[in-house]
């Protein structure tokens, strides 16, 4: 389905759909592909984790200083909830956008106790603990012996759905590498 779904005749069966798929125990929500909302399951993860703890240079380079602050301040606390961080609420928010985009964080959205929406920010090591994957910090598994492995993994599969399906996703290091995807193809 191309563009929004929220106007679509099926948008309340595909939001309850989206909500029991976030709720799996076997699957992260992330913005992964294209910056877009992404299930990522569980023989994945290993990937992810190796990719969001790398910190390299595409997703360190050019980060804001409210950024930079913000993903010291979590490496720190392990979580941190943006509505609880002093400062204008859209710099907040810029900087935790731009630790998600980058996968230098796992976010999720919370309801607070006012009502309104916040992000929930946690380094990867304090999600990977709280989910009880095993996963500890430079611990490799199966395929996934670093972050460069890892990326590959991640964009062998994104490549396979884009032929298959006609689509264009890319994973946020290839944003600015146009038709990154192709070497991958042959």
């Amino acid at each position: 389905m191309r563009g929004s779904w929220w106007g679509h005749p099926a948008g309340q069966a595909i939001y309850q759909v989206s909500e029991a798929l976030a709720d799996h125990p076997d699957v992260v929500v992330n913005r992964l592909v294209t910056g877009k909302v992404t299930y990522v399951h569980r023989r994945l993860w290993p990937a992810l984790l190796a990719i969001g703890r790398a910190r390299d240079p595409w997703q360190t380079r050019r980060l804001s200083r409210t950024a930079r602050s913000l993903l010291l301040r979590v490496t720190r606390q392990g979580t941190l909830r943006t509505d609880r961080i002093a400062g204008p609420k859209s710099r907040v928010s810029g900087a935790a956008r731009e630790l998600e985009d980058r996968l230098l964080v796992h976010t999720e959205w919370i309801h607070t106790e006012r009502g309104s929406h916040a992000r929930r920010l946690m380094s990867w090591d304090h999600w990977a603990r709280r989910q009880g994957t095993g996963l500890r910090a430079g611990a490799s598994r199966g395929p996934v012996k670093n972050a460069r492995s890892a990326r590959e993994i991640l964009e062998r599969i994104v490549n396979e759905l884009n032929a298959r399906c006609g689509a264009d996703g890319r994973l946020p290091w290839q944003v600015s590498q146009p038709n990154a995807g192709a070497r991958l193809r042959r």
